[in-house]
């Protein structure tokens, strides 16, 4: 899908479908269980349909000799917000009355719905003008300086050159 019609196209569509399934899901808690496991289902396939885009996004946009490093940074990320979601779910379903009240179960879903179209946002903003990737606010350039002030490391360096230096 993401060859055909553009991955952040088709980022921002599966992540639009993911979280419309996840409203529907909190709607539909006190739903009859069928419906239920038939909107899960479609969760379990939508919720991580976009990690492949994301991923060979990512891979293609890295510069040759940061690759490695790119992609150590994406999965921390990942798997980073993967474990504050959790997180973040639990705290809201605790807090909207527990697991036996189905508006808590709404809260949570609405929750994730609102992470989901967050991470839509990014991949719009990220798009820039015209569709072109990496024109955006969070562009490559852009990181690269947050990256070079905050750890006062150039975050790509001319590998022939260090090379040459450390003979």
């Amino acid at each position: 899908m993401a060859l055909r019609f553009g991955r952040h196209r088709a980022l921002t569509v599966l992540m639009i479908i993911s979280a419309c399934i996840a409203l529907a899901i909190g709607l539909s808690v006190q739903a009859p269980p069928a419906l239920l496991l038939i909107l899960l289902l479609a969760y379990a396939f939508a919720a991580p349909a976009d990690s492949g885009a994301l991923t060979s996004s990512m891979t293609m946009s890295a510069r040759a000799p940061n690759k490695g490093a790119t992609m150590a940074l994406h999965t921390t990320v990942g798997f980073g917000l993967s474990a504050l979601g959790a997180w973040g779910a639990g705290i809201m379903l605790d807090l909207a009355g527990g697991p036996d009240n189905a508006s808590a179960w709404l809260a949570v879903f609405c929750l994730l719905c609102g992470s989901i179209l967050l991470g839509t946002c990014s991949v719009v903003v990220t798009s820039g003008r015209r569709g072109v990737a990496g024109s955006g606010f969070l562009s490559r350039d852009f990181l690269t300086h947050w990256y070079d002030t905050v750890f006062h490391v150039p975050l790509y360096t001319n590998m022939k050159k260090r090379d040459k230096t450390n003979l």
